[in-house]
């Protein structure tokens, strides 16, 4: 009968030591700032809470628990409570901050759009343009220069055979090559005689003196002046201004 009434009243002494727990109030600070957000866990009761915008949260522990505060933005931290438990405790805690250190790199000069990278892998996937990005234009192609012949300011033009060239057959590139190859031919003879020499010796008109070294083509004057027969061919551009001038009526 005496053992039970003792165990009994150390049972009665003990129940204070096993249900002695508090609310307690905490403040999380970094620096000077006030952390919200932060989750504030009693891991020996799986108990937790968060901290509101001012920092400040509540939360019940008894001696010897072990506080798990966790921010993403801030390094994990474990708190013992104490026994320095009272009425007015209050807990205060400092988070660090969690910063991620990068690698080092160096800066370069800048590259142009059009710089290629011979280290990347040269395939299919990587390459961006309207076909692979399934643009509705995307099988247009750069319709080809057709353009007949172009001729310097002042070129030797015969229109006679520019228009049969244009009603002519497939080979209307090589006889339009021909025909240009003539026109710097005889350009290279209006410029050795000078327009002087047309105008005021033979009469003709600037204007008409490229029709008129057209005229002169059947008396084969390309030919006699790659020789460097300039007498020869002088008179025959003399010659052929009378002809020029009365069949024209210039």
């Amino acid at each position: 009968m005496k053992k039970m009434v003792f165990l009994t009243f150390i049972s009665l002494l003990n129940i204070p030591l096993f249900s002695q727990r508090k609310e307690i109030t905490g403040i999380i600070t970094s620096d000077t700032l006030f952390i919200k957000d932060v989750h504030i866990v009693n891991l020996n009761t799986n108990l937790g809470t968060i901290s509101n915008n001012k920092g400040i949260f509540t939360i019940t522990v008894q001696q010897n628990d072990i506080l798990l505060l966790s921010h993403l933005n801030y390094k994990n931290k474990k708190i013992i409570i104490t026994d320095t438990l009272n009425n007015n405790f209050k807990l205060k805690v400092k988070l660090i901050e969690n910063v991620a250190q990068l690698k080092g790199f160096t800066l370069q000069k800048n590259l142009s759009i059009f710089y290629n990278n011979k280290q990347l892998k040269n395939d299919k996937e990587s390459i961006v343009n309207a076909k692979t990005l399934k643009l509705p234009y995307a099988k247009l192609y750069k319709k080809p220069n057709t353009e007949i012949v172009k001729l310097p300011p002042g070129g030797v033009l015969s229109i006679a055979n520019l228009v049969n060239t244009l009603n002519g057959s497939k080979k209307r590139k090589k006889i339009v090559e021909k025909l240009a190859k003539k026109d710097r031919e005889l350009q290279k003879i209006r410029n050795y005689f000078t327009d002087a020499f047309f105008t005021t010796d033979l009469k003709i008109l600037k204007e008409h003196i490229n029709p008129f070294l057209n005229f002169c083509l059947k008396k084969n004057i390309i030919t006699i002046f790659k020789r460097g027969e300039t007498i020869k061919i002088t008179k025959i551009l003399i010659q052929e201004s009378k002809l020029f001038l009365r069949k024209n009526k210039y």
